[in-house]
């Protein structure tokens, strides 16, 4: 296809698929263009790895790459040669020829594993994600534990060193190839040199961790470090120095060497580095009504340049009044402009009040559900990011509440912590009236009395009765559904619903108190009759001959009988006697015995005792134990 020749917009580009899907972080481009870059195959491992095994994992993923890709992508050897056919390395020396291997030792005790990397470049049309996300380079890589990776550097610089990092440009917000064309332009302007006479250099984002001195309290922030080979490091840091002498600068650079020569400096520039991080971060600003984006949308963009990004977000959540979902917009916008871009959303919010209400109290009454509309406008700050302000309409009960910030309660300098949560102070603080609730029960679960739907109970405009108080402008008297009379509504003031209460209050507590005395006569019942068991069962252990070596058991009268007249035979065993069955009156005769009592029943083999043994019927078993 020809430069001149548009292409076919009937037919979904892969670019329109990728950007559909989501599946790439590719940019969408109009025409595809080859370009070549540097990549940076990693391996990791717990052990350190030798040549022989990085150069097969090498291999087995540079393999899963051109089967994959086949000739949408060319890689090139450190020779800048094409390889087109990939096999397997027969020995160390083959592969080295065409690739060269890096290891880096890892370190136990402070659990940094060992690397083993190799430096190539490819040259195809595809982003690196794209190439990764592939399911054979995938599996591939995680069966070698590898990484790909962008590498600044071409395959023949293996001497890159670190020099160090810059305070105040925050990398998330733009690129290195921005920050380094600006760089050059500040170093050739400060230090009075040429561009073309300063030594090549990249700048890539890390993060950098220190510790505080003498402490372990840790900081961490994000920046532009400065990378440069070690033969041309102490020009670029003469010239660095040169152009950032000057202590009045916005951008500040710090070298690495002062980690360990000035540990209070470099732990000060990383926390300052955090501090400005985080303080020129992007906030958002959810849950703006569509019309009042309409009407204020040419405002915000002409006077609020600091907005980054206006996008709409669907959802049913929210219904209005007739029903249909409406969408909430949401803006991007940095921490210094927040202020005032809050600010201006609440005297919007404020001339548009009137309007909301309206909308939301002529619909017709549904007295049969008691749904709830709500209409919310967030507002977080770096203090209360979850506050928010309501706007909410109930068929039961109407309730509106809205917070409207005064010029006095917001300055641009301080946010109080009140004017952002749920229930702020009204503007202006009037006395509202609100109606007592028409219920049958309290939320213990108690009977109360029906309260009558014309009474109004007067109550202060305090943060704590915002959500039940009336409009900042007035009140707002909407009655809740009409309900049959009955002749139990009586009317009550202020004085006797709080007595009403109070009663309620001191028949719950002696309620309570009925119950633990119950409980308490229910434990002493149960211990007496513990105590009568234990006497019946001392009684008749007393009256009952035990053997020696059983535990007392409550057996019938009638079965102790039977038990005393059963004769027990004892297995004894001596030094001058044999093993002989004797009765329990025999006992006495040998005290110095050793015994083990057992109930036997008469059997063949076990005579009884008055009999004699019948020759070559002695018993078998060994002694018992002493």
């Amino acid at each position: 296809m020809s430069k001149n020749t548009a292409p076919d917009l009937s037919l979904p580009t892969e670019d329109d698929v990728t950007v559909i899907t989501g599946k790439s972080t590719s940019r969408p481009s109009a025409a595809k263009v080859w370009q070549e870059t540097v990549v940076k195959l990693r391996f990791q491992s717990k052990d350190d790895l030798l040549t022989k095994d990085v150069s097969y994992l090498a291999f087995d993923v540079l393999n899963a790459i051109k089967q994959s890709f086949q000739t949408r992508i060319s890689i090139k050897t450190n020779a800048n040669k094409e390889l087109h056919t990939i096999q397997a390395p027969t020995n160390d020396d083959d592969f080295q020829k065409l690739f060269r291997v890096s290891h880096r030792r890892g370190n136990k005790a402070k659990k940094i594993q060992s690397q083993s990397w190799i430096i190539f470049r490819i040259c195809t049309d595809m982003t690196l994600a794209t190439i990764r996300k592939e399911q054979t380079v995938h599996d591939a890589l995680q069966r070698s534990h590898g990484n790909l990776v962008y590498y600044p550097w071409t395959e023949d610089v293996h001497d890159v060193v670190p020099l160090g990092f810059f305070v105040g440009p925050l990398p998330k917000y733009m690129t290195s190839t921005q920050f380094e064309e600006e760089l050059i332009t500040l170093i050739s302007a400060k230090a009075k040199i040429d561009a073309k006479r300063i030594p090549k250099h990249h700048c890539v984002m890390e993060t950098i961790t220190t510790y505080q001195p003498g402490t372990d309290f840790r900081y961490k922030c994000q920046a532009f470090v400065i990378q440069v080979e070690q033969q041309h490091a102490l020009k670029l840091r003469e010239i660095i120095y040169k152009a950032f002498s000057s202590r009045n600068e916005n951008l500040l650079f710090v070298l690495f060497e002062q980690r360990r020569s000035h540990p209070a400096i470099f732990a000060k520039a990383v926390h300052r580095q955090a501090e400005y991080e985080a303080k020129h971060r992007i906030v958002a600003i959810h849950g703006i009504r569509p019309d009042t984006m309409f009407e204020f949308d040419v405002v915000l963009r002409q006077k609020f340049p600091q907005i980054l990004q206006v996008y709409r977000t669907p959802t049913t959540a929210y219904l209005n009044c007739g029903g249909e979902p409406l969408g909430r917009y949401n803006l991007l916008c940095k921490t210094t402009a927040f202020t005032d871009l809050a600010r201006a959303l609440h005297i919007k919010l404020a001339e548009t009040y009137h309007t909301f209400v309206q909308q939301i109290a002529t619909p017709q009454l549904d007295t049969t559900h008691a749904e709830e509309v709500r209409v919310v406008s967030r507002f977080p700050t770096p203090s209360t990011p979850g506050s928010q302000a309501t706007l909410t309409t109930r068929h039961s009960y109407i309730t509106c509440s809205h917070s409207v910030l005064t010029e006095q309660e917001f300055t641009t300098d301080t946010i109080p912590r009140e004017s952002w949560s749920v229930r702020t102070k009204l503007n202006p603080p009037v006395p509202t009236t609100i109606h007592a609730p028409s219920t049958n029960t309290t939320p213990q679960g108690h009977a109360q009395l029906e309260a009558p739907q014309a009474t109004q109970i007067p109550i202060p405009a305090t943060p704590r009765h915002t959500s039940w108080s009336a409009v900042a402008a007035g009140t707002i008297t909407a009655l809740p559904p009409t309900q049959p009379e009955t002749a139990s509504n009586t009317s009550y003031t202020e004085a006797q619903m709080q007595a009403l209460l109070a009663s309620q209050e001191q028949r719950l507590e002696q309620r309570l108190e009925q119950r633990l005395e119950e409980r308490l006569a229910r434990y002493d019942q149960q211990f007496n009759q513990m105590i009568t068991m234990l006497q019946e069962l001392i009684i008749s252990m007393r009256s009952t001959p035990q053997d020696p070596l059983q535990l007392p058991q409550t057996v019938p009268s009638s079965m102790r009988k039977q038990r005393r007249t059963e004769p027990t035979v004892i297995l004894c065993q001596d030094d001058n006697m044999s093993d002989a069955h004797i009765t329990k009156e025999d006992q006495s005769q040998n005290r110095t015995c050793h015994y083990r009592s057992q109930r036997l029943r008469p059997s063949k083999e076990l005579l009884h005792p008055t009999e004699k043994a019948v020759p070559g019927t002695e018993l078998s078993q060994p002694p018992p134990p002493p």
